[in-house]
């Protein structure tokens, strides 16, 4: 579960989560994984619920938790339940009828998973202790009268049949509620009878018509999921309100043609996710949310012709009063990371010309749009480190790019003929620019040091005097890069060669130097599918080292050509005996290989080579440390503040 949810839930039960957890963490009992969820390892599980189980091997229903579907099945029909039970399972393939008085004796029941149980008979009395309560696939159509859970803090109801919500004003400690895929829900009931809710998901409600105009109320609200909901046609103003948000979601709400004006009065907003609706203008008071760090967009023009925004320009043209998708203001945004404009039917001036203030902007995705030329002010963009701008069919030249890029896809356009000299983007590790016809010349790939793939399939009229400085001087410049081009067959001036998959040499006995690097060349055709795995097994057999050369896939279904130099973790000396491997996922086949032996005589290149290796990967590295700090700040912030009481009791600072 994630951890935050079981966090609230735990807090719920009178417990300090916070510090406990940390102590099964510290203890290796408990981790968190890379979504935020808890796990922990099967045995230590197993563990737990024997301790559990052992002290009433016998009589289930006096254990303190029931998780073993015999056993919960066995309690529940028979009514063998007592007091002591305070945590209970039951996930139903299919549905299964149960009266609610075998739950009449668990007065101290506090989790609850109920999956696809239909339960029948009064609930007076019933679930008064329980905090937490899943039931997913509710056959009900709305929830009980006499059903009061006061001290609910997560109700998670996915997957239900309600069609109306009347027991909402019963629910004054619920902090999250989910109401996802419920696809007969039409309506949201009067929230002011939440006010602690923090988490609301409404996902693929796609009944859902409105939401009530108390959602305004809850000043505690963070989440806000409308994702998928296609009936939903508009937001009531008073969502305006919520200064808490952090997230809101309405990606794919087709229906969906505006926000709120006054959107820029949600001060908290992290992300602003509103791709595949019918927005087709954007309020000015977008500008004001000066937290906001994910902003996507995509697919949101759609729906409607492109209207150039030549009012930027010229402020006096007839064009004055189009419809403009992104205004002026959105340049203010100077706290984003990461924006989606891609697939949104946007021409050259429909970007504000001076993006220069969005200074944390580190993901920028425009593929899909009908471009020409890109801002000249992109440059400006310091942090920015990926940028898409594949399947742009209009684009033609591209000035300049930022200098700090990591990734730059450029693929499939058609119309490019002109990229600025690549030698000053330093830090450039993967470069896509597959199936750009047009496209002529290719300046500086070969002295950028932190390349790490390169795709250049499809790319026809790429001149032979780039192939020939990118190839045959290969192996002293790009190091531990793969490179994917279409098929040319292995060039003449490679040592080795064979029709096939697998290659065997001596390396040439008498050579000085105590070690050689090598180049890959291998033509293959792919047959399978878009994305198969590809890699080379070298062996040398002299002294029994082994080691894989892999890129990351192969996208292409046509046949290419893959070279590839490192990375190389043992040395090839003068008599080795060397065998290459090359395989790959069902539908590659591959043709020929060969191999291209370069010696390592330019010592003083290497070094300085090293060195400005070294300084790339220092500034990965900070990169990598500031991003996290600030995620650790966060986190540390809100631990504090929950747990601020036993802090002081820990003398903790």
């Amino acid at each position: 579960m994630n951890k935050d949810y079981a966090i609230d839930i735990f807090d719920g039960c009178g417990f300090f989560p916070v510090v406990g957890v940390t102590i099964l963490i510290e203890r290796c009992l408990l981790r968190i994984d890379e979504g935020n969820k808890l796990r922990m390892h099967d045995l230590v599980r197993d563990m737990g619920r024997e301790v559990v189980r052992e002290k009433f091997p016998f009589e289930p229903g006096k254990r303190s938790r029931l998780w073993f579907h015999e056993d919960v099945t066995r309690v529940i029909s028979k009514e063998q339940a007592s007091k002591a039970v305070e945590g209970l399972v039951l996930n139903q393939p299919k549905p299964m009828h149960v009266n609610t008085k075998a739950f009449a004796v668990m007065q101290n029941l506090r989790l609850l998973q109920i999956n696809n149980v239909h339960l029948h008979g009064s609930f007076q009395g019933l679930f008064t202790e329980l905090r937490w309560l899943c039931w997913h696939h509710c056959p009900l159509e709305s929830l009980p009268t006499d059903l009061h859970p006061r001290k609910l803090i997560a109700l998670d109801m996915q997957h239900s049949n309600l069609k109306t919500w009347n027991g909402v004003k019963f629910l004054t400690n619920l902090k999250r509620l989910n109401l996802s895929n419920s696809i007969f829900l039409r309506t949201t009931p009067d929230f002011s009878g939440v006010p602690k809710l923090d988490e609301l998901s409404l996902r693929f409600c796609s009944s859902l018509l409105e939401l009530d105009p108390s959602i305004g109320h809850l000043g505690k609200l963070t989440d806000l999921n409308l994702g998928y909901c296609d009936n939903l046609k508009i937001l009531p103003n008073s969502i305006c309100n919520l200064r808490s948000l952090e997230r809101l979601y309405l990606e794919e709400c087709t229906n969906l043609q505006n926000l709120p004006e006054k959107v820029g009065s949600l001060g908290s907003l992290q992300e602003l996710r509103v791709s595949g609706t019918a927005i087709n203008q954007l309020p000015d008071s977008i500008g004001l949310l000066k937290q906001l760090k994910v902003f996507t967009l995509a697919q949101c023009n759609r729906y409607m012709k492109a209207n150039p925004w030549l009012s930027l320009i010229f402020p006096f043209s007839q064009t004055k009063s189009a419809i403009k998708f992104l205004p002026p203001t959105v340049s203010s945004l100077s706290s984003i990371k990461d924006m989606d404009l891609s697939d949104s039917n946007l021409c050259d001036t429909d970007i504000p010309y001076d993006l220069s203030q969005l200074s944390s902007l580190g993901y920028l995705h425009l593929n899909g749009n009908k471009f020409r030329s890109l801002p000249s002010r992109l440059s400006q963009l310091s942090s920015l480190r990926h940028l898409w701008l594949h399947d742009c069919m209009s684009i033609q030249s591209i000035e300049e790019f930022p200098p700090n890029l990591r990734t730059l896809d450029a693929s499939n356009c058609p119309l490019l003929e002109k990229l600025p000299d690549l030698s000053n983007l330093k830090y450039l590790e993967c470069l896509d620019i597959n199936d750009c016809n047009s496209l002529v010349v290719l300046q500086g790939l070969q002295n950028i040091k932190a390349i790490k793939e390169i795709y250049v399939e499809g790319c026809r009229n790429l001149t032979t005097s780039l192939e020939e400085s990118l190839f045959q001087g290969y192996s002293g410049r790009l190091v531990n890069c793969s490179i994917f081009l279409s098929r040319r067959g292995i060039p003449p001036w490679f040592s080795h060669k064979k029709v096939g998959s697998f290659l065997s040499f001596d390396v040439p006995s008498g050579v000085e130097t105590e070690s050689l690097e090598m180049t890959l060349w291998v033509d293959y055709v792919n047959e399978g599918i878009l994305g198969v795995g590809l890699e080379a097994v070298i062996k040398n057999k002299t002294d029994e080292t082994e080691w894989i050369y892999e890129p990351k896939f192969v996208r292409t279904l046509q046949v290419n050509s893959w070279v590839c130099n490192g990375p190389q973790p043992y040395p090839i000396r003068s008599g080795d005996k060397i065998e290459v491997c090359v395989g790959g996922d069902k539908g590659l086949k591959i043709e020929k290989c060969g191999i291209h032996l370069t010696y390592k005589n330019d010592i003083k290149a290497t070094t300085q080579r090293s060195q400005e290796m070294v300084e790339i990967e220092r500034e990965n590295l900070m990169d990598f440390i500031r991003e996290k700090r600030g995620h650790a700040a966060v986190q540390i912030s809100s631990d504090l503040s929950k747990e601020n009481t036993l802090s002081k009791r820990l003398k903790l600072e």
